[in-house]
């Protein structure tokens, strides 16, 4: 018993650093958010991983990154293909 006690407090410890993790990472996306805002692609990447970051994160619709870099501008496969230039 001791041994199951012991395990379920090292699990419940490396779940409390991974929230506090994923709290500080998304702190830190929203500080960013602040001076990237006036960027329309910084504002969009750091929109996506506010979005990624989210509590309910998984009730809410994540464009595929493909689409995502497409439309940014930053995907390199879509530039370099002549059948994209008009």
């Amino acid at each position: 018993m001791r041994e199951l006690i012991t395990r379920f407090k090292a699990w419940r410890e490396r779940r409390y650093w991974q929230k506090r993790h994923l709290q500080f990472i998304r702190k830190n996306v929203m500080l960013d958010w602040r001076w990237l805002a006036v960027d329309p692609v910084g504002k969009a990447i750091t929109d996506r991983y506010e979005k990624l970051t989210a509590s309910d994160w998984y009730k809410l619709d994540h464009e595929p990154i493909e689409q995502f870099r497409k439309r940014i501008g930053m995907e390199p496969n879509y530039k370099k293909d002549p059948s994209h230039d008009h």
